[in-house]
């Protein structure tokens, strides 16, 4: 998956809520990775971590 073709994917995709800008976003990718990113004028990917870590 490229985000920086599709920001916006479908699939298990959250918008966080923060307390200020910018907005970050949270993919699920597969059972095993969690991605939080934020979208500015680039994809900026801010963390990758190990599903299980994350819950």
């Amino acid at each position: 998956m490229e985000l920086k073709e599709d920001p916006f994917p479908g699939g298990n995709r959250e918008k966080l809520e923060c307390p200020h800008p910018p907005a970050v976003y949270r993919l699920h990718i597969g059972r095993s990775f969690t991605v939080f990113y934020v979208i500015e004028s680039i994809v900026k990917i801010e963390k990758i971590m190990a599903i299980e870590k994350v819950h």
